[in-house]
């Protein structure tokens, strides 16, 4: 699991131990062309089927790379999958399924719903859809997001905060609750029933919860009182009860599972990551005050995707260092963002390190010397599109492209000539409050330049129009306006 909303759970449903629900709506089957490109700049979900198919859930769909990352295909829900963002991702062969989730407006409030599931049996040919899997007939998609997926032999289990652990045997045709202790279905009073996080090793499925973490030893069918972890009830606890991913590592005949485990309502509890080498009876903590999302693993090197940056252990977790400010090597375009939502290690001959954030994705073949970035943008300049264009726009400086306490919005142009760049910034009154050194580019270049949203004095802009002059030296003088807001 990648993402976390938190949100309030809006209808209560108490049901039997093994509530079945028919999908009352058919399964659509689906085979259009992919979208060329990367659609999202926020990579939620990185998984690596070898060294060249790389399989991306993003913010507005699925994406994929069957040669290493030089070219990309999206699919939306125009292609057969749900509606809005990937919030899950599970890959078992050639076998992918999906979850989306999307935002909805009720009653003036904005909720996160479930956007259903879809598969592909040959790696996102092809793909099938299925409605947002409900536990019960009163309740809705609303709050009912799915945030992780296993795969135990032919059955999928979904981890999904309003329908708790639910699964299917039968592609998705029916699915059953199974709450992952002994009580009846009731995620109002049992926090292990508001689930988030999914880990399936052989017939061991480990179930990340609101309240612990729960395992199984038969594939769900019996959930030992002994297996069940909290923060309360071990001498050497998990650091929280709110476990947001669950991931393993091997290393020879060693399993060691490693969870991101969030504060939940103790104050004794705290954010930070959790080891364990002996299937969860001690566990170790890590990285105190961090938010974790995701985690990838080479041999002993431990990386983990967190809140405040991109850590690595060389030695198993003993010592932590977080990675520099990611700057493509050849562009020089920078990651603008101290959040890391998901991060991958592809093990095969090139061994890669991917990493996704709200401001991109980047990989790296070199431990981090030197990184690649892929971005989407609009390209400018071609068709209608304007030679230049800023964006986010409208830009909250304190909330988006954070970096080191400013935040950066870009410019975006496209050179036909060699030429140096210039931007100025203006204010309302058509004064210039800002002069942006944009260097020199080669023709024929897709170009990107940052900035804080400061003036000439360093001041923080207020709330306003704004309008900003590409001068590209030689070539010629282009405007644009941008808005900023708190």
């Amino acid at each position: 699991m990648k993402r976390i909303f938190i949100f309030t759970l809006v209808l209560v449903l108490c049901c039997g131990l093994a509530f079945t629900q028919v999908l009352s709506k058919k399964a659509f089957r689906f085979e259009s062309d992919p979208l060329p490109g990367l659609k999202s700049n926020s990579i939620t979900d990185i998984v690596a089927v070898d060294e060249n198919t790389i399989i991306l859930g993003t913010g507005k769909g699925l994406a994929i790379t069957r040669d290493g990352g030089e070219s990309w295909v999206t699919y939306t829900h125009k292609q057969g999958i749900g509606r809005g963002g990937v919030s899950a991702v599970a890959v078992k062969d050639s076998m992918i399924w999906i979850a989306t989730a999307f935002d909805s407006l009720v009653n003036d409030e904005h909720y996160a719903a479930g956007g259903g599931l879809s598969y592909s049996t040959d790696l996102g040919a092809t793909w099938t859809h299925l409605p947002q899997p409900l536990p019960g007939n009163n309740w809705t998609v609303i709050n009912n997001v799915t945030y992780d997926i296993a795969i135990i032999d032919t059955t999928v289990w979904i981890a999904s905060f309003g329908g708790g652990l639910m699964k299917s045997s039968d592609m998705g045709k029916s699915w059953q609750v199974r709450p992952p202790d002994d009580y009846n279905f009731n995620p109002d009073e049992y926090l292990s029933h508001r689930v988030f996080s999914l880990l399936a090793v052989g017939d061991t499925l480990w179930v990340g919860t609101a309240g612990g973490i729960n395992v199984s030893y038969d594939g769900g069918k019996t959930w030992p009182r002994e297996m069940m972890f909290t923060h309360q009830n071990q001498d050497q606890p998990i650091s929280g009860n709110f476990v947001v991913a669950i991931d393993l590592q091997e290393i020879d005949d060693k399993k060691i599972i490693w969870a991101a485990t969030i504060n939940a309502e103790d104050y004794n509890e705290f954010r930070g990551v959790s080891r364990t080498e002996d299937f969860g009876r001690s566990w170790t903590n890590y990285l105190r005050g961090k938010f974790s999302y995701d985690f990838a693993f080479d041999e002993n090197q431990v990386f983990a995707a967190t809140d405040s940056g991109l850590w690595k252990s060389p030695d198993g977790g003993l010592n932590w260092d977080v990675f520099p400010q990611i700057v493509d090597y050849e562009s020089r375009e920078h990651f603008y963002t101290e959040a890391f939502y998901s991060v991958e290690f592809s093990k095969k001959t090139k061994k890669e390190l991917w990493v996704g954030s709200g401001d991109g994705l980047a990989r790296t073949a070199n431990n981090g010397l030197d990184w690649t970035i892929f971005r989407s943008f609009v390209k400018p300049g071609q068709g209608d599109e304007p030679r230049v264009y800023a964006y986010p726009n409208p830009f909250t400086p304190l909330r988006f492209n954070q970096f080191g306490g400013d935040g950066f919005i870009r410019f975006q142009f496209r050179t036909f000539n060699a030429a140096r760049a210039t931007i100025r910034i203006f204010d309302f009154a058509m004064e210039r409050i800002a002069t942006i050194d944009g260097g020199s580019w080669a023709a024929n270049s897709d170009c990107s330049i940052a900035w804080n949203c400061r003036d000439n004095n360093d001041r923080l802009l207020a709330n306003g129009v704004y309008f900003y002059q590409l001068e590209l030296e030689g070539d010629g003088k282009y405007w644009g306006k941008i808005i900023i807001i708190d």
